[in-house]
């Protein structure tokens, strides 16, 4: 009997002390951060406008797709200049399509790119002129 319950106080403690040891709920990441299969980083393979390729004027064009709907373009020009962006996003996996969302001078924009077999498609059109980015998966 008082072995039985030694290990019941035993185990209580044990469950006790592992409760508190684990992080808060707030703190651990969500189920969709993990599960996630588009989440990760998309090197540019080519940048054009209007044909004309782009890519030999970045040393490094990388967006990073993280699993908690926000995206990262990180830039490093020829120069050296670096910089980066942030935008928000949502993946539509009827459409294939990502939905990014980007608030410019006060004002909320949003564009639906191409989103297919890990591969980011973004077609723009810039004063008339076509700008189309690829990015894969690295």
């Amino acid at each position: 009997m008082k072995n039985s319950i030694k290990i019941k106080c035993a185990a209580f403690c044990s469950a006790f002390l592992l409760l508190f040891s684990l992080p808060k709920v707030t703190q651990m990441s969500t189920l969709k951060e993990f599960t996630s299969p588009h989440a990760g980083y998309y090197d540019c393979q080519s940048i054009t406008i209007d044909g004309r390729e782009l890519s030999d004027q970045f040393s490094l064009l990388r967006l990073e797709l993280k699993g908690n709907g926000e995206m990262l373009l990180f830039y490093r020009d020829g120069e050296g200049k670096e910089g980066e962006q942030a935008f928000c996003y949502e993946y539509d996996e009827a459409a294939g399509e990502l939905v990014i969302t980007a608030e410019i001078h006060g004002q909320k924009h949003t564009r639906r790119i191409s989103f297919q077999k890990g591969e980011i498609v973004f077609v723009e059109n810039l004063g008339g002129r076509q700008l189309v980015a690829k990015f894969s998966k690295k």
